[in-house]
């Protein structure tokens, strides 16, 4: 990664996987919801740990964002050809920050909160390849 650290990553990592943890905790069970429990659901606040969560995205500047993104295609497997190669890794990863490069702080923080229910899968699994392939 150009400009989000490791240890940054890490961090925000398990933030993800604490606010995911959080809610399944609060929201048990894989099953269909009724209208009435998903009007519910859209109301109620944010648990303190997707707070922390969010609030950490948001304080990193616009190019630790962009690395923060290009991570989370890569643990979703985006453009990664072989994810057992390091160039293919890091060529998944660098076209994904290109890609997304005129992307405004906003536009990045709305994508990737839009994977909000396997966020913390995509960035685990994303730092684990791109530690591999750059060290």
């Amino acid at each position: 990664m150009k400009h989000l650290s490791t240890t940054k990553a890490a961090s925000i990592v398990r933030l993800a996987a604490a606010s995911h943890d959080e809610y399944r905790q609060r929201h048990p069970g894989n099953r269909i919801l009724g209208a009435g429990e998903l009007k519910a659901l859209i109301l109620e606040p944010d648990s303190q740990e997707e707070i922390a969560f969010v609030e950490a995205m948001r304080a990193l500047s616009d190019d630790e964002l962009l690395d923060l993104v290009a991570l989370m295609c890569v643990g979703r497997g985006e453009h990664v050809e072989n994810p057992e190669d390091p160039e293919s890794i890091r060529g998944a990863f660098e076209g994904h920050a290109h890609s997304f490069s005129k992307d405004s702080h906003k536009e990045l923080l709305d994508y990737i909160s839009g994977k909000g229910a396997v966020i913390h899968r995509y960035l685990a699994r994303g730092l684990d390849r791109v530690r591999f392939a750059y060290k």
